[in-house]
C-alpha cells in the first residue's frame, strides 16, 4: 500500500507544487513520503504511528532509506554487470 501511495503521490505533488511556484518543490520526496505514510496508516490496520515527532522521524527515516537505496542499488547492479562483461 505504501509503495503504491508513494508512486502516485510523488509525481502528483511535483506537478502541483511546480504549478503553484512553491518553495517546497525541493522537498517533494519528503512530503510525498509523509503523505504516503499517512494514507497507509489510514487505509490499513498494519501501520500505527503516534505523535507528531514520531511521524516526522518516520518520514525522514523512510526518505533517507529510499535515497540511499536509489544511490547504492544501481551501483551494485552496475558492478555486477561490469564483472560479468569482463569474464
Amino acid at each position: 500500500m505504501f509503495t503504491v501511495a508513494m508512486a502516485l503521490m510523488q509525481p502528483f505533488l511535483a506537478v502541483q507544487l511546480r504549478r503553484g511556484g512553491s518553495a517546497a518543490l525541493g522537498g517533494v520526496a519528503l512530503i510525498a513520503t509523509l503523505a504516503a505514510l499517512i494514507l497507509t496508516a489510514v487505509i490499513t490496520d498494519g501501520l500505527s504511528i503516534d505523535g507528531a515527532g514520531t511521524w516526522i522521524a518516520a518520514s525522514v527515516i523512510v526518505w533517507v532509506a529510499a535515497l540511499l537505496a536509489a544511490f547504492i542499488l544501481p551501483f551494485l547492479g552496475l558492478k555486477k554487470y561490469l564483472e560479468e562483461r569482463r569474464a
